[in-house]
């Protein structure tokens, strides 16, 4: 957000990973099996591995929270999200800040505010 770097190196990591050695498949995971080694993949793809990292990934979700449609309440999940907010924080120059997590255990509500200048 301070603009130091493009959006596109942070959130954009796969031409990057091609240049070392490493081929990206972006695929639905139908079936693993692991005495096999073996993972299936939604387009009928079959792809063996030696060792298995698991992404579950997430969406964001805005809580059912009245006044969660209000200018000002943001998601941040994505570049366009943050850029989004810091043109909000640049045009409004709110004072106070919360911010509000949701977990699968529920719902924290970070307390203090914070001052913004």
């Amino acid at each position: 957000m301070a603009g130091l770097i493009t959006g596109d190196s942070i959130v954009n990591p796969y031409a990057k990973l091609t240049g070392a050695g490493i081929n990206s498949i972006i695929d639905r995971v139908t079936k693993v099996d692991p005495r096999g080694k073996k993972v299936l993949l939604s387009s009928g793809k079959e792809l063996a591995y030696d060792k298995l990292v698991l992404g579950m990934g997430s969406s964001p979700v805005m809580p059912s929270i009245p006044g969660n449609d209000l200018d000002g309440v943001f998601i941040l999940r994505s570049l366009r999200h943050a850029e989004a907010m810091r043109q909000f924080l640049s045009d409004r120059k709110p004072r106070k800040l919360a911010k509000i997590i949701e977990k699968r255990t529920g719902i924290r509500v970070k307390l203090g505010t914070h001052e913004y200048p």
